[in-house]
């Protein structure tokens, strides 16, 4: 049996001039080669037009994001007008005011020295929506990315199966940092287990989250209400009262009752 050398598929790069086993078949040069080539084009197309070469990077971003086999949060369900980037790079340079609001934050970007936070970027204007033509903007990621993480939601903490306490959070990010839970478990009107050893469960209610098909019950909020009226022969009349209401439409404030916490309905 021939004896193979574990040198065997190793090349000499036609880049580098270096052996390596690492390497780009059709190109016969190593993949740090091959990487540096890959910069170096990237380079010289945003020299010859910056505006079009972060749109279309931003184009294959948001096609990338749309398709059905994108399942990262939070585009798990958001799909795209656009199949191909280069449509929708030929797209929204026809419309003009994008393309011109486009252009303007690349001036920007690029005389801010490249700052990450001034590249320009497509955002879609309603986040419960998809990428389409009617629904999207140019906005500097560090705005894109302050309106993503804005995202108001209150938590229902349950232990024993009583409502312990109503905590309210800037984000659902916040909210998962804290309490140590996963945002991705957030589906509102589900219960899920939070907390070390996870001894609570957390009813979470995020306003700009999608409601989503779940196998789990969903759970409304159903207040209790007794009024207590003393008619003119001394007798007191109790009138009983529910309210059903989803939990947007509800808050407390915790205030200091005599030592003991109080819920007051806002």
């Amino acid at each position: 049996m021939k004896k193979v050398s574990k040198y065997s598929d190793q090349i000499i790069c036609r880049g580098c001039k270096r052996k390596t086993s690492k390497y780009n078949k059709s190109l016969s040069i190593c993949n740090v080669c091959r990487n540096e080539r890959i910069k170096a084009k990237k380079e010289r197309e945003f020299e010859d037009n910056p505006s079009k070469y972060l749109l279309y990077e931003s184009c294959k971003a948001a096609c990338r994001r749309g398709s059905k086999t994108y399942t990262e949060s939070p585009y798990t369900y958001v799909t795209c007008q656009w199949d191909k980037p280069l449509e929708m790079l030929n797209d929204l340079m026809d419309d003009n005011q994008f393309w011109e609001d486009w252009k303007e934050q690349t001036t920007v970007y690029i005389s801010k020295n490249k700052k990450r936070d001034e590249r320009p970027t497509i955002d879609r204007i309603n986040e419960n929506g998809n990428y389409d033509i009617n629904n999207i903007q140019v906005l500097p990621m560090k705005l894109n990315m302050l309106k993503g993480s804005s995202n108001e939601c209150l938590v229902h903490l349950i232990k024993n199966k009583r409502i312990v306490r109503v905590l309210q959070f800037e984000s659902v990010k916040d909210a998962a940092r804290k309490l140590k839970f996963s945002a991705e478990m957030v589906n509102n009107g589900t219960i899920i287990d939070i907390g070390v050893g996870q001894r609570y469960k957390a009813l979470v209610y995020a306003e700009k989250s999608k409601d989503r098909s779940t196998d789990k019950p969903k759970y409304r909020m159903v207040i209790g209400f007794e009024e207590h009226n003393r008619l003119d022969n001394g007798d007191v009349e109790i009138t009983c009262t529910q309210e059903v209401s989803i939990l947007s439409g509800i808050n407390f404030s915790l205030v200091n009752g005599g030592g003991r916490e109080k819920r007051v309905m806002e």
